[in-house]
């Protein structure tokens, strides 16, 4: 049996005992004053018996009475529901919903909250964030606060290696690893797109929260109890938390807490040095970082992101597509790529996984290229190792 069918399994033994004792909680009360009076009968009885076999037993069954109905009293008191495990897939929820209507999760929406930056909106990134598409949804697991990415410490010294741009941009998917990127290239402007609106809620938490800590340790608590009242929430509602740790084998951390302190000890993280913390929060109180919801296929929005820069002088001189190119499908590579073409220059760093190449613990490696595909045959380097 799969770990997969174990965890469905196991999950729905524990919401049949849910239901049951939620049943019992919630029983009339005619049967509840029925059990006391029962025990308390049975008690009184024994308390005149002679014979001590049948007080013996008489006193046992009372006892058992009594003890029946405080626990269901316990119950009542300090009976909580326990949360699903995150990471259920879809068909699994489904399962879930349909053999329990009451008791499953939902899906987490973070709400179409509009970022208010911390001083006067910057007119660039104003033009951005209009491009924004609300009905844009999707999701692979949630959202990932950082990246379990291999290699990125070579990416990194490739990275600090080529001179920086003095009016810059950088553009990327996914969560925070777009922060170490910026702070390594010193970039000018930042924009971080992804196909899952709950990323964009995310960071646009992430810049408010950077905007009001003083050093990056402060950051860190203030993140850490972000992460924490927004689980609770969740799960005082009943929702799936959004949330999605990335394991990775040289940081041993199973929750989201861990993942964000250790970011604290990780060189190639923007919250690894002081330097690195200020110069993101830089950017932030300039309001020079923006997050939007798109999807990459969307390629005619991306020529409209690299013109705004363009009639602005903004070289665009990173790329982070992370490891998307896994996930497109083969009728729609033409469009991805269109989308890379659109959004790089002769000089872009262009950073990503592509879909087959993983190390020894099974986790993409990035790598570096630089400048826009000039061919066919250089647009295939995106999808498989061997070209």
């Amino acid at each position: 049996m799969s770990s997969e069918i174990k965890q469905a399994s196991f999950l729905e033994k524990g919401l049949n005992v849910e239901n049951a004792i939620s049943w019992i909680c919630n029983c009339p009360t005619s049967i509840k004053v029925a059990s006391i009076a029962v025990g308390a009968g049975l008690l009184a009885a024994s308390c005149f018996s002679t014979t001590v076999n049948i007080k013996t037993q008489v006193v046992t069954l009372g006892l058992f009475g009594t003890l029946a109905f405080l626990t269901t009293l316990a119950l009542k008191v300090l009976y909580r529901p326990q949360p699903l495990a995150s990471s259920l897939d879809a068909v699994t929820l489904e399962r879930m919903k349909a053999s329990n209507p009451v008791k499953t999760f939902s899906p987490f929406k973070a709400p179409n909250e509009e970022y208010m930056p911390p001083g006067q909106a910057n007119p660039l990134s104003r033009k951005l964030r209009a491009l924004n598409n609300p009905d844009c949804e999707g999701s692979i697991c949630g959202v990932y606060l950082t990246s379990n990415e291999s290699g990125v410490n070579e990416v990194r010294k490739a990275l600090q290696k080529k001179p920086h741009v003095s009016n810059s941009c950088h553009i990327g998917f996914s969560g925070w690893h777009n922060f170490d990127i910026m702070s390594v290239r010193k970039s000018t402007y930042g924009l971080i797109c992804d196909f899952n609106p709950d990323n964009r809620w995310f960071i646009q938490k992430t810049l408010q929260i950077v905007s009001t800590s003083s050093d990056r340790k402060e950051c860190v608590e203030k993140l850490v109890c972000f992460i924490d009242k927004v689980k609770k929430d969740c799960l005082r509602n009943r929702f799936l938390p959004p949330f999605s740790p990335n394991i990775h084998p040289d940081f041993e951390y199973t929750t989201e807490e861990q993942e964000i302190r250790a970011e604290l000890a990780r060189e190639a993280s923007w919250l690894g040095s002081d330097e690195s913390f200020q110069y993101i929060k830089g950017l932030v109180m300039k309001d020079r970082i923006v997050a939007i919801t798109t999807n990459i296929l969307e390629t005619e929005k991306f020529q409209k992101i690299a013109k705004i820069y363009q009639d602005n002088s903004i070289e665009i001189d990173s790329l982070y597509l992370t490891n998307i190119s896994g996930y497109i499908k083969e009728e729609d590579e033409g469009a991805y790529v269109s989308t890379v073409h659109a959004v790089s220059q002769a000089g872009t760093m262009i950073i990503h996984c592509i879909n087959c190449d993983y190390n020894a613990d099974g986790l993409p490696v990035q790598k570096i290229d630089l400048g826009k595909p000039s061919s066919p045959e250089d647009d295939k380097r995106f999808f498989s190792k061997k070209f």
